[in-house]
């Protein structure tokens, strides 16, 4: 019977032990999560039309007729950037057309983009999708090869840069949409590339892409807005009750620190100096 007490008071402890540090873990992250709100930074909330044809483009032209071509073996990888530069086979020539004739009113649509003012260019309202966004970057590429195949080097410069300004204005600043760009700006460079090395004038290329390669330097600002922006969802969840308040805290624990590194000069992070480490210099 005293083992049975002893045991039921040692669960007893246990528990009100694991229940007290629980709450205070709980109410620990309810005051962190008001700081974190005070630091966020919401994106633009009100939709311009061409957002809104940007996302009913993804839902409409990409039905079971494009999964179709998706699925297709003729699909023009090399124009993509996939491999050794040739010419495209008369049945890659006939996808390309078929996937454009599918995508009505992109063409509208990339005019509105060029429009846009590059600074104030970031996408409002929920976040783009990835597959879209890299399906149109594809098939911009391939337009830009057809037209290079036909000795129209101005043209397919022009519709590199249209892929590269989709990609800048479809970035809604947080960390999954910076690697969304990223993605879909290394299809456009592969592509360019191959270009290139298949005739592409640089001439051409330089007139239409320099302007907008020069805007990938790193920027600071643009850096601490995406991490910023990462904490907007915490403000839209504000109130409701947090299934694990520990992994939370110890997630957000160097925050602060982020926001100092996205400011500090390259050499001075840590990425920077892993070399330097791995070489035992550090």
């Amino acid at each position: 019977k005293r083992l049975l007490v002893l045991a039921a008071v040692g669960l007893l402890l246990v528990g009100g032990s694991y229940y007290g540090l629980r709450e205070l873990t709980a109410r620990a992250w309810v005051v962190r999560r008001a700081e974190l709100v005070a630091l966020a930074e919401p994106g633009p909330a009100a939709r311009r039309p061409w957002e809104l044809a940007f996302e009913a483009l993804g839902a409409l032209g990409f039905g079971e007729r494009y999964e179709t071509l998706e699925d297709s073996p003729h699909r023009p990888y090399v124009a993509f950037g996939e491999g050794a530069p040739r010419a495209l086979t008369q049945e890659e020539r006939l996808w390309v057309e078929a996937a454009w004739s599918e995508l009505d009113g992109l063409e509208r649509l990339l005019d509105e983009v060029r429009r846009l003012d590059p600074a104030r260019a970031n996408w409002g309202g929920e976040g783009a999708k990835l597959a879209v966004l890299r399906e149109v970057t594809n098939l911009l590429a391939a337009r830009a090869w057809l037209a290079l195949e036909e000795g129209d080097h101005a043209r397919a410069a022009a519709t590199y840069a249209d892929a590269l300004r989709l990609c800048a204005a479809t970035d809604g600043g947080t960390s999954f949409a910076v690697m969304m760009r990223s993605a879909c700006e290394s299809i456009v460079l592969a592509a360019t590339r191959s270009a290139l090395a298949f005739g592409l004038q640089p001439q051409a290329a330089r007139a239409e892409l320099a302007p907008l390669l020069a805007a990938m330097a790193y920027d600071p600002a643009h850096a601490e807005r995406a991490l910023r922006r990462e904490l907007s969802t915490l403000a839209l969840s504000e109130g409701e009750e947090c299934e694990n308040p520990a992994e939370a805290l110890a997630y957000f624990a160097s925050f602060e620190h982020a926001l100092e590194l996205a400011r500090a000069p390259l050499h001075a992070t840590p990425w920077a100096k892993l070399p330097l480490v791995l070489a035992g210099i550090l």
